[in-house]
């Protein structure tokens, strides 16, 4: 005569050495659960990471066509001129900058002023032989060298605005002398001459501003460039550092070889 189970045992069956194995109503256990929320965790870090790259991709290309749009302005610029500037947004006006006789300008028909990543772009020479630098209020320092200071010792600065906000003052020193002083929104751009000699390497330069908290001024060495000299037009990138951590996002345009170098 058959043994009839009770209900109790239905989701019974006997184990090793006699022993009882209980399986569990409620589906998945607790280590399952984790397991699939650490899957699903993983699997969305993986698209944000993707998704980041190709925004990163997507702003590499669009620095890499306005810098395009820059050097066209650079090039139409000292053709006409036999030199440029080094300031971009001298290139979207139609004045002529101080130290240049001749201007047709503009040559950008917009100023491009920032990349993608909200820093200014930069128009320099080839083996660190020019300052750009962008300083906002209340101003800043920074330290370059200067190649040509056997030559060229006292080189002209150029210092225009990058935007429309009011700069109610201004200083410039330069080695801790002072090379321009009482600026303002209504006579910039301007061109001073630097009268103390600037050396090989470590100078440094001290920008004061007061006004508008978006008020920035930009800062070129030397003022004018002769036809004959090549240029570079960079975008920093994310980190704002040339060979920095993110160097994926640093685009040069270098005139020599009419190619991207990064």
């Amino acid at each position: 005569m058959k043994k009839q189970m009770s209900p109790g045992n239905r989701n019974s069956r006997p184990g090793n050495a006699g022993q009882t194995v209980l399986h569990s109503r409620s589906g998945l256990t607790i280590t399952e659960f984790l397991v699939g929320v650490s899957i699903m965790i993983m699997l969305f870090v993986a698209a944000l990471a993707s998704v980041a790259r190709v925004e990163e991709m997507a702003k590499v290309a669009k620095a890499k066509a306005e810098i395009l749009n820059l050097s066209v302005a650079l090039e139409n610029c000292r053709s006409e001129n036999l030199a440029y500037t080094l300031s971009i947004p001298d290139l979207a006006s139609a004045y002529a900058p101080p130290g240049i006789d001749k201007w047709r300008g503009p040559y950008l028909s917009r100023g491009i002023y920032l990349d993608p990543w909200n820093t200014p772009y930069l128009i320099s020479l080839p083996g660190n032989k020019s300052f750009s630098g962008d300083f906002p209020v209340p101003g800043g320092s920074n330290s370059f060298a200067w190649p040509d200071y056997a030559t060229n010792p006292k080189p002209f600065l150029r210092v225009s605005s990058f935007n429309h906000a009011a700069i109610t003052y201004g200083s410039i020193k330069i080695n801790g002398v002072t090379v321009a002083d009482n600026l303002t929104s209504a006579n910039l751009p301007q061109v001073f001459y630097i009268s103390s000699g600037l050396l090989a390497t470590g100078n440094q330069i001290v920008v004061s501003l007061a006004g508008d908290s978006f008020a920035v001024v930009f800062v070129s060495i030397p003022a004018v460039v002769p036809f004959s000299q090549s240029y570079l037009v960079t975008s920093l990138g994310a980190d704002r550092k040339t060979g920095g951590l993110d160097t994926a996002s640093d685009v040069a345009w270098d005139s020599r070889y009419a190619d991207f170098t990064k």
